[in-house]
């Protein structure tokens, strides 16, 4: 409809500018295609973790209830997310990805910057000359982005999510940015007080969750708990991955440290941190 619009058609199209995996941003890529010459550009990792994602899913599976058992969530709940987290393989079908982006090095229009955080192939699509962007959901008008706790490709590091989303949106102040357009609510306007809000917001949230930490520590699940009391079971992951990015982003600041008890992870807080004292 936003094509038609706009006085086009989809066969018109070109060129499929991809700002992430995520299938609400790319499921419909294999449509388009079908109904165009369009090629697709995109994150170098997008097609594994596709792959990942809907070519393996036993595995996948396996590995979100491990993860899920690690982060302290009980078996029947974990069971219940897992079942709602499988739907979603239903909306997106594998599609080519012709070209792949390069960070910083321009792509027709574009010039990508890869701002891992809500998911690992973030991209914004920064068009230098009039300083605005494509950001997908790296920044939102409304809404702080949640970044994704997620399974990392073979060979790689475990992801610390909100640690590299902190990174990330210094990088996008970095680029003085004068207007976004994201992927989700209203054109961003003011970009630096977007992210100034989202770095309040996130030092809010962990000045109350060093509140609540006891000496017997805390798991991710106690945390969203804590965090989401009235939290849906469809919404598990999402809290699940706002507690963890928080506990981890903590210890990356030397707040607290973790440790496994009974196969499960804690976290607990420094007491030779300054604000102990």
């Amino acid at each position: 409809k936003a094509v038609t619009h706009l006085g086009f058609s989809i066969s018109q199209l070109d060129e499929i500018h991809l700002t992430h995996h995520h299938v609400d941003h790319c499921g419909a890529t294999q449509w388009l295609c079908a109904r165009s010459q369009a090629r697709v550009f995109g994150h170098p990792d997008i097609p594994a973790y596709m792959a990942q994602a809907h070519r393996h899913n036993a595995r996948h599976h396996d590995y979100y209830m491990r993860l899920m058992k690690r982060l302290g969530v009980p078996d029947d709940k974990a069971d219940e997310a897992m079942v709602l987290w499988n739907q979603f393989k239903t909306y997106t079908e594998s599609f080519t990805m012709h070209e792949a982006y390069a960070t910083g090095q321009k792509v027709s229009l574009f010039t990508p910057y890869f701002v891992p955080g809500h998911s690992a192939t973030d991209t914004v699509l920064f068009l230098g000359e009039h300083r605005v962007a494509l950001v997908g959901d790296h920044l939102l008008s409304d809404v702080t982005p949640n970044p994704l706790m997620r399974r990392s490709l073979p060979g790689r590091e475990p992801a610390k999510a909100l640690v590299e989303y902190s990174g990330s949106l210094e990088i996008s102040r970095g680029l003085r940015l004068a207007r976004c357009f994201p992927g989700h609510g209203d054109v961003i306007e003011t970009p630096d007080a977007i992210i100034d809000r989202i770095a309040t917001r996130h030092e809010a949230r962990n000045q109350k969750i060093l509140k609540w930490l006891s000496t017997a520590g805390i798991s991710p699940y106690q945390l969203c708990t804590l965090l989401f009391p009235r939290l849906n079971i469809a919404n598990l992951y999402l809290g699940l991955s706002i507690s963890l990015g928080h506990l981890e982003l903590l210890e990356e600041m030397g707040r607290l440290h973790s440790m496994e008890k009974l196969g499960v992870v804690c976290y607990y807080r420094n007491t030779d941190f300054s604000e102990e004292r």
